[in-house]
């Protein structure tokens, strides 16, 4: 029996090995590409949307060389300016829960100058230390670069409209992290916007977190969350506390234990959602208080876990061999005792 519990224990620690393995090449390590959710199935609630904001973030940098001559003097100076500036474009789609019909904006803001650095003034003499016959300025652009970053967060819409907009929530993934098992990190960002509507209040909606790895044999994992979402009535007594817009609202998680289970080469996993912070490494807590009139973001936590295998039982066929053996120990034993009778006669 010793050796069949020996080759059982054997069995799983490989298969969780092999496990590993598929996540990355050191051991326990995680390599996530992005994150990205869609939200579905909203309890309640009316004039519901489906919106995804992309933004978009150019920024270009552009190098000049002035070069500047005095009259009469014998040299010249250059001076090397590095401007940065910043234009955002904001595409937005929205899909009408009700109707199913779609639509696109498009939104790009005027160049804004974000950096202007200006180099020391690098005197040149002139050959021969002849003078500069007149004053002259002439600048030249050295070097062009733009790089562009995007961004997409997922919304869903709901209620009334009065003046400020609906209220919602919003989901935008993160990208390009490493994590070890059992390690807590952000999965996102949660933002809920929280205005004042008419009617039409959504108290529950699911969100479908998308995960890819890049080293996992299966290319991509889907998992499914739901948010609980109170929203006060902006009257009586604010039972998450209040600001002079009104009462707070408060989202927290419906799913059971916050958990999801997937299963690679064999092996269960699980996903969590640990919490909310407002703060970057902040301590996660498991609800967001949301104030009124405002967009209130809080990075959300997550952590993956590998399952503990279950004990295997041992099978049948182990036990009948230790039946046999113990009837065949109990027969030998009862036959020498009949052969030591009979030689006693």
């Amino acid at each position: 029996m010793a050796t069949l519990n020996f080759l059982t224990k054997f069995s799983v620690a490989i298969t969780a090995t092999t496990a590993l393995g598929f996540f990355a090449s050191s051991a326990n390590a995680l390599s996530l590409t992005s994150s990205s959710g869609t939200w579905s199935k909203p309890v309640g609630g009316s004039y519901l949307k489906y919106q995804d904001i992309t933004t978009d973030t150019i920024l270009q940098t552009d190098t000049t060389l002035t070069t500047q001559a005095i009259r009469n003097l014998t040299y010249t100076t250059n001076t090397t300016t590095t401007t940065v500036t910043k234009t955002t474009k904001v595409t937005t789609n929205t899909k009408d829960a009700t109707t199913g019909k779609t639509s696109t904006t498009s939104t790009t803001s005027q160049p804004g100058v974000i950096s202007n650095v200006v180099s020391l003034p690098q005197i040149i003499n002139n050959t021969n230390n002849t003078k500069n016959s007149k004053s002259t300025t002439t600048t030249k652009l050295l070097s062009t670069n733009t790089a562009t970053t995007t961004a997409t967060e997922n919304q869903v819409r709901w209620g009334q409209d009065v003046g400020n907009g609906q209220s919602g929530l919003g989901f935008q993934g993160t990208s390009n992290l490493t994590f070890d098992l059992n390690q807590v990190f952000q999965i996102g960002t949660l933002t809920h916007y929280n205005n004042a509507i008419a009617s039409g209040a959504t108290s529950k909606v699911d969100l479908g977190l998308k995960l890819d790895f890049s080293d996992l044999s299966v290319a991509s994992q889907t998992f499914n969350f739901s948010f609980n979402i109170d929203e006060t009535l902006n009257s009586g007594v604010c039972a998450y506390g209040s600001n002079s817009q009104g009462c707070s609202d408060k989202i927290t998680f419906s799913t059971p234990k916050n958990v999801n289970t997937f299963t690679i080469a064999g092996v269960d996993y699980t996903l969590q959602l640990v919490g909310f912070s407002t703060t970057a490494n902040g301590t996660p807590v498991t609800s967001l208080i949301s104030q009124e009139g405002k967009n209130n973001s809080a990075y959300l936590y997550a952590k993956i876990a590998a399952v503990p295998p279950k004990r295997v039982p041992e099978s049948s066929s182990a036990l009948g061999v230790v039946a046999f053996g113990a009837l065949a120990a109990s027969s030998m034993l009862n036959q020498k005792q009949r052969v030591k009778a009979t030689a006693k006669v």
